[in-house]
């Protein structure tokens, strides 16, 4: 059986109050796998990589190292075989 991977995509609006919440109603809302997804989304140039409710939450921070990053940052994802890895880069 192969497993699914389910990555969903988004902005993320609003002020950093809440955000969380915001980005995991998206995930939950628009992945219809069945499977916990793994949410990448921005907006409050803050890094995140924590799992949330069964849902992988991602936020690169900032590839520009705009306010409030220290530095310039992202992630890389990587997919095979239903396993994913995703690794962190700073410049």
């Amino acid at each position: 059986m192969i497993e699914v991977v389910t990555f969903v995509v988004t902005h993320g609006t609003g002020s950093p109050d809440g955000w969380r919440d915001r980005v995991l109603e998206t995930a939950r809302s628009e992945a219809d796998t069945g499977v916990d997804p793994i949410v990448a989304a921005g907006h409050t140039h803050g890094r995140v990589d924590e799992t949330v409710a069964g849902v992988r939450v991602l936020n690169p921070g900032s590839e520009t190292g705009a306010s409030p990053a220290e530095r310039a940052t992202m992630y890389v994802a990587t997919v095979e075989d239903g396993e994913y890895e995703v690794v962190l880069l700073t410049a």
